[in-house]
């Protein structure tokens, strides 16, 4: 699966079905999303008051020979830096002293079964908080590194890696979903502040093999800020854009385990049309009219959303139906979301050097927005074939992409 488009925040949720599996690299890990410190792409965990749907926590397999293995985790900073450097830190929540403000928790979970029936917690409970001091650095079956010096912190902008000896509560059941002879982990990685508006982003490697399990997860591309963008354009502070560290591709490899008749993606707030509104969004006939389990639609709880139908996992939320585009009340903005303008930029005009800011009322930056062409487009490569969708749903839409082998089943 391959995404290609600008720097902004992706919500995929079409992976329910099919596990993830983590990037390899020219290193001794494997890594989700990426291994890179510097190309600002990541998993992320948010708020339910920034109306996400991405679900409130992603669970990460790993599958070890019985030889140890380790796992680091790059966080990044929502409790110090101005603005937080990748994440997205609530207004509600400047000034806390930092054990109070919203942070990521890791659980590292024995699952001799590979299902998740029966799993443990591994030496301690209660897991590692991110960017917290006291950081757990011994017990029964880990220790914890900062670039291979023992830490009790987890970093801000770095990679904690922890150093896993196998626990015989991870030992493969027989006939079981976890291989034989090997020893099977989770990582269950949670918010502790899941109805705030802080989103908090993060990556994983480790020298095992890993799955994203089938569920609804987040990833993003994460450009908060002034200091995202030093990162990712070297030259920001020259006045240069044109190089950056993030590529604007993003490629997710799916295991299926077995047939499958058909294949469906959904996706949403993608896209708002042409800078110029040439190109608009246009209404999908395979969404929401399905009468398969898996595709049907129901009406929107959400106050006001009153005859949107949405599907089951997005009702209760601002989300609507894929349709035609919105035409908010402004002439002068004939497309796009009510009261705003296309996402896409006229790319004869150059991206702002000072970004629209957001701060805390005392000249504290909370976050930016940055924003640069094209929209973004995807492409599915599958043995059959490989299918494009040019023109991804948007104006807070949820659309179904499907490609169904029964031709009397609506389908894209």
């Amino acid at each position: 699966m391959r995404f290609t488009g600008k720097t902004c925040l992706l919500w995929m949720i079409g992976l329910l079905a099919a596990p993830a599996m983590a990037q390899p690299a020219d290193t001794p890990y494997n890594c989700f999303p990426t291994c890179s410190e510097i190309d600002g792409k990541m998993m992320s965990l948010a708020g339910k008051n920034l109306l996400t749907l991405g679900g409130d926590f992603i669970n990460l397999t790993f599958v070890s020979d019985g030889g140890g293995f380790q796992i680091g985790i790059f966080d990044g900073e929502a409790n110090t830096g101005n603005p937080p450097m990748w994440d997205r830190l609530d207004f509600a929540e400047i000034g806390l002293p930092e054990d109070q403000r919203t942070q990521l928790q890791f659980h590292l979970l024995a699952d001799p079964t590979g299902d998740g029936t029966g799993m443990t917690e591994i030496g301690f409970a209660g897991g590692w908080f991110s960017n917290m001091d006291n950081q757990p650095t011994s017990g029964p079956f880990y220790s914890t590194s900062v670039d291979g010096v023992p830490s009790g912190l987890m970093p801000n902008d770095n990679w904690f890696d922890i150093d896993i000896t196998d626990a015989p509560a991870a030992a493969a059941v027989p006939n079981s979903e976890c291989p034989a002879g090997n020893f099977c982990y989770r990582l269950l990685v949670t918010i502790t502040n899941p109805g705030g508006a802080t989103e908090a982003n993060f990556k994983v490697r480790t020298t095992a093999q890993m799955t994203l399990r089938p569920l609804a997860f987040s990833f993003v591309g994460a450009l908060r800020g002034i200091p995202d963008a030093r990162v990712l354009y070297p030259n920001f502070d020259l006045g240069d854009l044109a190089g950056t560290t993030y590529d604007g591709h993003w490629e997710f490899t799916m295991q299926v385990a077995e047939p499958v008749s058909f294949f469906s993606i959904w996706d949403g707030d993608m896209d708002y049309g042409s800078w110029d509104c040439a190109v608009n969004d246009t209404d999908d006939p395979d969404t929401c009219q399905n009468t398969d389990p898996d595709s049907a639609c129901v009406a929107n709880t959400f106050p006001g959303f009153v005859g949107e139908t949405v599907p089951p996992w997005a009702d209760g939320t601002a989300a609507r139906t894929e349709a035609v585009a919105i035409a908010p009340p402004d002439p002068a903005f004939p497309c796009g979301p009510t009261g705003a303008p296309p996402d896409d930029m006229n790319p004869d005009q150059l991206v702002p050097l000072v970004p629209s800011c957001v701060t805390d009322g005392g000249g504290n930056i909370l976050h930016c927005f940055f924003t640069r062409p094209p929209d973004l487009v995807y492409e599915l490569e599958t043995p059959v074939g490989t299918f494009f969708n040019a023109n991804p749903s948007g104006n807070q839409e949820w659309e179904q992409f499907r490609l169904d082998t029964d031709t009397n089943e609506p389908a894209d």
